[in-house]
């Protein structure tokens, strides 16, 4: 048992180095270490959030039991897979200037999601719907959701959609980021999903020292963004502390970006991956899960899951993950102002505070409530 700023954890030997993590080394240890974390914990850890660790006996995978009271289940899949119905979507046809034969079928790719066991998959081909009409698209065992790597700068995965997303013009005048706008409310329009794929210069000026960002950046209503890739992660997660700080809200994931076959045991479905919360094993709850932000990511499906929760009322039942709202009642003004049990509204409060005052405190690094006057 040790503490992360002051959480009890659960640990491993693999896992003995975590202590003491800032926000980004805890999103870091995620992605290179394979502990799973919460999407909350883009944030720094609050003494208010219980991690729960949980392994699987011989390596299975064991979801961590922080579903109690939360309604719902983790789901493990992918969110970014290409196919031969990308353009780049096979070695040959990238080594071979798109004049080599397509390698990686819409099958290969299935059956490399049922093999590593992963509940759900989008098949996400640059700017085109029809892998969807392909015969092999087709699972007993993998919950298949339609997709697509939509626009191209910048690049989006689109989880859930109807049909293709279309990337419009910038009439003259209008704001640099109007045909990024727009393409995510006609996502929303047909009930999906949408996330930043691996973040590049499509929304950063690139000079490769700092992160600043474009006008795309603004673009309103991103659900998640891409944290990992089988890509270095160190940037993307620059990206996103950004914009957590500039108040964007939305959830993390992690993808394989997967395009080669003969790179499957490195970078195939599910390496890495992104797990969400789901009130059912559906297209409709994953969607709603990735929406609400309620995703975690890892390297695999066999590593140690870590997972940050919220008792709210001290009952030793969830009541909370990332991307959640909830209102809690006035309380005294605890020790720590992110006490476990309590989100501790100012004294001179007299409403319910929602929990988004304990996600801010994790993506802001800052205590809850150091301003008393500050509204939440």
């Amino acid at each position: 048992m040790s503490t992360v700023q002051g959480v009890a954890v659960e640990q491993d030997p693999v896992e003995q180095g975590a202590a003491g993590l800032d926000r980004r080394g805890f999103l870091r240890v995620a992605g290179l270490s394979g502990v799973t974390v919460a999407a909350a914990a883009a944030g720094a850890l609050p003494a208010g959030a219980a991690p729960a660790v949980r392994t699987g006996a011989g390596g299975a995978p064991t979801p961590a039991a922080v579903s109690d009271g939360l309604g719902g289940n983790w789901l493990t899949g992918d969110t970014h897979v290409h196919t031969d119905h990308s353009s780049d979507g096979s070695l040959p046809r990238q080594g071979l200037q798109q004049q080599g034969p397509g390698t990686t079928s819409v099958g290969t790719q299935v059956r490399a999601a049922e093999r590593r066991g992963l509940s759900f998959l989008p098949i996400t081909d640059h700017r085109t719907y029809d892998q969807h009409w392909d015969p092999q698209w087709t699972s007993s065992q993998v919950l298949l959701i339609p997709g697509e790597e939509a626009n191209g700068s910048p690049h989006a995965t689109v989880i859930g959609s109807v049909d293709q997303i279309v990337d419009g013009a910038n009439p003259p005048g209008s704001a640099a980021y109007r045909h990024v706008q727009q393409s995510i409310w006609e996502v929303h329009a047909q009930g999906a999903s949408w996330g930043t794929a691996h973040p590049d210069d499509g929304e950063l000026v690139d000079d490769f020292t700092v992160v600043r960002v474009n006008d795309n950046a603004s673009a309103v209503g991103v659900d998640t963004v891409e944290i990992f890739n089988t890509e270095n992660p160190e940037r993307k997660i620059d990206y996103a502390e950004d914009r957590w700080n500039a108040g964007f809200r939305f959830g993390i994931a992690a993808a394989s970006d997967s395009h080669f076959s003969e790179t499957d045991a490195v970078a195939g479905p599910g390496l890495p991956l992104t797990r969400v919360l789901a009130t059912a094993r559906t297209e409709r709850a994953i969607l709603d899960a990735f929406r609400a932000g309620r995703t975690t990511v890892a390297r695999d499906a066999v590593r140690t899951e870590l997972t940050l929760i919220a008792d709210l009322d001290g009952d030793g039942v969830a009541d909370a993950v990332g991307g959640d709202e909830r209102l809690v009642p006035q309380v005294a003004p605890s020790r720590s102002p992110c006490e476990r049990s309590a989100v501790s509204a100012p004294p001179s409060s007299s409403t319910a505070r929602p929990v988004a005052a304990w996600l801010r405190c994790w993506r802001s690094s800052r205590s809850c409530w150091t301003r008393p006057a500050r509204s939440a």
